[in-house]
């Protein structure tokens, strides 16, 4: 009895590590895409169907060689623009040949917009300074509390990109106060006011202040950050923690809607290591289409 015991035990432990190892390998390396939709009243016919991609929480990953999968999943997207969400690299990086090479074939393409994560805010300045001078020269919008007109024929909608303080993202790694809350006045001083007229479009790579975003005017807002809870549950279907320590995180990843804005949160694509995988969390790549809820159009 005692033997047949020790076997169902070294059975179950075999069977937990290859639950790990297999989907840990699955959920670090097998892309997928998540495709949305978002309704607007006001959205010119000439933006129906316009599509964004959101490229996100990359940390350095690699999907085949030269990023040649990620690559083809964007161009099967056909997006009028490609959006990089944040957290291309990583803090500790100090080599940026693979982020520079993905980014310069993106802008051979397409209309790219870049905001930074908590991790390009906390590089060295020098490396700071030279991934927005190397992204710049690539003809890459870098937006650090920006806003554009993206026009078609005359008309048009707009896109904030909004570059928060290191100390919203309340990481107790960067030693700053977790109490922290942003506010709508702080939003307003970096970006100043919503439109009125156009769709607003709103690229913040936190999630966690969804409520100032809607309050401030944003229609959409694109997100990334909490990599999907970096280990999902199953069934549920839920992220377990952010990474500011936060268990079942509220905005983990995908759609959410509040005061008639969207928010939409990429899972990110990269952001495990082999001590501490994603699981049953493969990496996400989101793809938004915006549609006009006028049925004239």
């Amino acid at each position: 009895m005692k033997k047949q015991k020790k076997i169902l035990i070294t059975a179950l432990i075999v069977i937990v590590f290859a639950v790990y190892f297999i989907e840990g390998y699955i959920s670090n390396h097998c892309l997928t895409v998540s495709s949305y939709e978002t309704e607007y009243e006001q959205l010119p016919e000439e933006f129906d169907g316009f599509t964004i991609v959101n490229v996100a929480d990359l940390h350095n990953a690699l999907f085949g060689e030269g990023n040649s999968q990620l690559l083809e999943q964007i161009d099967k997207a056909q997006p009028d623009i490609v959006v990089l969400g944040g957290d291309m690299m990583s803090y500790g990086t100090v080599n940026f040949k693979r982020v520079f090479l993905l980014m310069e074939k993106l802008a051979e393409k397409y209309e790219v917009y870049y905001i930074f994560g908590n991790h390009e805010q906390n590089i060295r300045v020098a490396n700071m300074l030279y991934v927005i001078q190397e992204a710049e020269r690539m003809g890459i919008n870098v937006m650090l509390n920006d806003s554009v007109a993206i026009e078609r024929n005359g008309e048009k909608i707009m896109l904030h990109g909004l570059c928060q303080y290191k100390k919203s993202y309340r990481d107790p790694y960067y030693r700053e106060p977790s109490y922290y809350e942003f506010s709508l006045e702080e939003m307003n001083e970096m970006l100043g006011s919503a439109s009125d007229e156009y769709v607003d479009v709103l690229l913040a790579h936190n999630p966690l202040y969804f409520d100032i975003y809607s309050e401030w005017g944003a229609d959409l807002v694109l997100s990334g950050h909490i990599h999907g809870g970096l280990w999902r549950i199953p069934v549920i279907d839920k992220g377990l923690v952010s990474p500011n320590e936060e268990i079942f995180p509220e905005y983990d990843a995908g759609e959410y809607i509040k005061n008639q804005a969207h928010l939409i949160v990429s899972r990110g694509l990269g952001g495990g290591s082999v001590i501490k995988p994603r699981l049953f969390n493969r990496p996400d790549l989101v793809v938004v289409t915006l549609t006009s809820g006028n049925p004239s159009n």
